[in-house]
């Protein structure tokens, strides 16, 4: 029996040593992002809010239009198709939290397609990055096709297909900037107000953009839209971008 009660006490004794490791790891963690959101700046121009943390409310209307061209042969005869996707407009609505220009937020639809927004931003003294990622789904696009192969009494019923498997969209934006007057200037004050602009002032900004999206229809099942495509049933675009210029707050 005592035994037991050594092995019970060196369990409590080592779930409190851990939670009072974590209560000081989190407490050091808010201290230097605390310190940090004021050092090397100029408090007669910049200051930071009283109350540390920031939730809230979002919401957004989007609507996602995709245009694609195929030409070629099949059959013996010239073939043209200028699909038009598009969906209906999209509501969603969530929630963004932060702790001194450090925040997450996730927004979900509530009406038209399937899908969510993910969002992490980190915004610094001279520095700011972002990264969204936007996936929704979508089993009846419109869909417009102009193709010789179509008899002109069939192009009607080209309108709105049903999908037995939904189109996929996932994109993934990730941009960066640099402030060169970090001192005097904020831009988290007008983005995510972890900043106050006390003064009027402004910075040379550096900034770098990458974008990638997938749009997927490939399931067997779409057979008919993947034809009209010669073959094609998914879609990868990349971009990447980088850019200067100048801010005032």
């Amino acid at each position: 029996m005592k035994y037991l009660t050594l092995t019970l006490c060196l369990v409590v004794c080592g779930q409190t040593m851990a939670q009072n490791d974590l209560s000081s790891l989190v407490k050091k963690a808010k201290n230097m992002i605390d310190s940090m959101s004021v050092k090397k700046v100029d408090r007669r121009y910049i200051d930071v809010p009283e109350k540390p943390w920031h939730i809230i409310v979002r919401g957004n209307v989007n609507q996602s239009i995709v245009n694609m061209r195929t030409v070629g042969t099949m059959a013996g005869m010239d073939y043209s198709a200028k699909p038009h996707l598009k969906t209906e407009p999209s509501r969603y609505l969530g929630l963004w939290a932060g702790y001194r220009g450090l925040g997450i937020g996730f927004t979900k639809n509530v009406g038209g397609d399937k899908g969510s927004y993910f969002t992490v931003a980190a915004n610094g003294r001279v520095y700011s990055a972002n990264l969204r990622i936007h996936s929704f789904e979508n089993h009846s696009p419109n869909f417009d096709l102009n193709s010789d192969l179509i008899p002109e009494d069939d192009k009607d019923e080209w309108g709105k297909v049903n999908l037995t498997s939904p189109i996929k969209v996932r994109t993934v934006i990730a941009d960066a900037f640099y402030l060169f007057n970090g001192k005097h200037f904020s831009y988290s004050a007008a983005y995510s107000q972890s900043k106050i602009q006390k003064r009027s002032a402004g910075s040379l900004m550096a900034g770098a953009m990458y974008y990638q999206s997938t749009i997927d229809y490939a399931d067997h099942s779409n057979g008919d839209l993947i034809y009209a495509m010669q073959g094609l049933g998914k879609v990868k675009l990349w971009q990447g971008s980088v850019g200067l210029g100048y801010a005032y707050n």
